[in-house]
């Protein structure tokens, strides 16, 4: 009875000794913590407001963009496509549409792979 005594002992002790290092370490961390973003408040400048996209453009004398947009669709001529180009992707929609409604009525697996 008394080997259980002294080994409950030896283990609060243990235990209490555990608990006062884990209490140091976390107040030597919490003041690292401190330290450290100290140095990281005191390098950063302040933000400055920035000018939006069109306050800034103004600014420079230019165009808002909307309105570059707009004078260049003036300029080109507009976009043809080829007839025949029509044509082939037409028959490829088709065909690609044949293709996958005979695989969704497809029952077995030798008509799937065909």
């Amino acid at each position: 009875m008394a080997f259980w005594i002294s080994f409950a002992k030896v283990i609060a002790a243990a235990c209490g000794i555990g608990a006062v290092l884990l209490l140091i370490v976390y107040v030597i961390l919490q003041s690292y913590l401190v330290q450290r973003k100290k140095k990281t408040h005191l390098r950063k400048p302040a933000p400055r407001p920035e000018p939006t996209l069109k306050e800034d453009s103004i600014a420079k004398g230019r165009k808002p963009v909307q309105a570059e947009s707009r004078d260049a669709d003036v300029g080109r001529p507009a976009f043809t496509r080829d007839p025949a180009a029509i044509q082939r992707e037409a028959e490829l929609k088709r065909d690609t549409l044949h293709i996958f409604r005979r695989l969704q009525a497809a029952e077995t697996r030798e008509e799937k792979s065909t």
